[in-house]
């Protein structure tokens, strides 16, 4: 359903049917993307994108505070906390996948010196 209506899930204000927010729409308005053009990237219509502009006319001021503090949080990067924990995922994956290799090169041996008896 292409439904041309703006509404919030909690992720802020979205195309309804879509998980494209009023936010996506920003940096492309910004760099003088036609709505049709912003359209065909988001496989969406191009009513839907002018119900994101309008919504974002409307709501400004609100729109594009809430834009700058996504921005700051996402270059701020992980809090140290989570990082760690990224970090020790990461070397657990990587012990996961040296282990994983070292198996099939055993496994490619064993075939091997079976073939030969």
């Amino acid at each position: 359903m292409n439904d041309a209506r703006i509404i919030d899930r909690g992720r802020g204000p979205e195309i309804a049917d879509t998980r494209i927010t009023v936010y996506d729409l920003i940096d492309y308005l910004e760099h003088g993307w036609r709505p049709s053009a912003i359209a065909d990237l988001f496989q969406i219509t191009e009513q839907q994108v002018n119900a994101g502009i309008r919504y974002l006319d409307a709501h400004r001021s609100e729109v594009m505070a809430a834009y700058r503090r996504n921005l700051e949080r996402v270059s701020a990067g992980n809090s140290p906390d989570l990082q760690a924990k990224l970090d020790a995922s990461h070397q657990k994956m990587l012990a996961l996948r040296e282990e994983l290799a070292s198996a099939a090169v055993e496994g490619n041996r064993n075939a091997r010196s079976g073939a030969r008896r």
